[in-house]
């Protein structure tokens, strides 16, 4: 983790945000949220900022959530749900070790 200040420049604008992320992680994010942003501006005539940044962000939802469907119909586990299961399946092993070593 980094204790940092990140520096974003998109659409003409330029912000830093601080953050606690790692900075290629963040980086990896930034060149990810450019590359939707080129995909929005293909359909924005005027090339208005904050349109290519709303249909930016509304390309950005979608795929979340057709990701979000996508593992929800599948039976594919969240990493939170993941590390749950996990967790519940071990204390499940060690109840039938248990029981197992009563028996014999």
């Amino acid at each position: 983790m980094s204790d940092g200040n990140v520096q974003i420049k998109l659409l003409g604008t330029s912000l830093t945000i601080k953050t606690d992320e790692n900075p290629s992680y963040m980086a990896e994010i930034v060149r990810y949220l450019e590359k939707k942003i080129l995909d929005a501006e293909k359909f924005i005539r005027d090339k208005d900022s904050l349109k290519i940044s709303i249909l930016a962000g509304i390309l950005l939802t979608d795929e979340l959530f057709k990701t979000r469907n996508r593992s929800s119909s599948t039976g594919v586990l969240t990493n939170e749900e993941g590390a749950e299961a996990e967790i519940l399946a071990k204390k499940m092993i060690e109840k039938i070790e248990d029981s197992l070593k009563k028996i014999d």
